[in-house]
């Protein structure tokens, strides 16, 4: 087992994919419980986001990719691909800069390709990290949008595939994307 530091500096950014049934999210920790004295999602969170997670921000894009951008989907804004009526589904949840990274949904895209229905929700609310926002640096940032707060708002969105008719869900995520899915 690797530590939680050496997973954060890891040369590229690490993606988790966590199967979920029942329609309930499963949790496993990060480090033992005897290190920290706060539940995850209680922590400061400044810290898990490395310089890698922050290097080369992208451009981002609202009309990238083939899929499209739904309003809602279990309640929250999110760019969807594949087919709606897939049994197999893959919450696929954004860096800090967000759903409109055009790579994120070409990847999103590619899983599609493969017979999965994908969806890529806002959890950010429009609101992406800018790292030339002086004002607002990673550390201010990630106090206003934590992992324990899209993990929540996970929970509709995965209420939504199964009723679908999604029988399997998983999940897989980017840095703080990879936060969410942790949690």
């Amino acid at each position: 087992e690797t530590s939680r530091q050496s997973r954060v500096r890891c040369p590229s950014p690490p993606i988790y994919f966590v199967p979920l049934r029942c329609c309930r999210l499963v949790r496993f920790p990060i480090s033992s419980p005897s290190n920290h004295s706060s539940p995850p999602h209680q922590r400061d969170l400044g810290s898990m986001a490395s310089p890698q997670c922050c290097a080369n921000p992208p451009t981002l894009n609202p009309a990238a990719g083939e899929g499209k951008v739904v309003d809602s989907f279990g309640g929250i804004k999110a760019y969807v691909a594949g087919a709606q009526e897939s049994k197999a589904a893959v919450v696929l949840i954004s860096d800090v800069y967000g759903f409109d990274a055009p790579n994120l949904r070409k990847i999103a895209d590619k899983v599609a390709s493969s017979g999965y229905f994908v969806v890529v929700p806002d959890f950010l609310h429009g609101d992406p990290f800018v790292p030339e926002d002086a004002d607002r640096p990673i550390a201010v940032w990630i106090k206003e949008h934590t992992p324990g707060k899209a993990f929540e708002e996970a929970k509709p969105v995965i209420a939504a595939l199964k009723e679908q008719g999604a029988s399997s869900v998983g999940a897989a995520g980017y840095c703080w994307g990879a936060k969410v899915v942790a949690e």
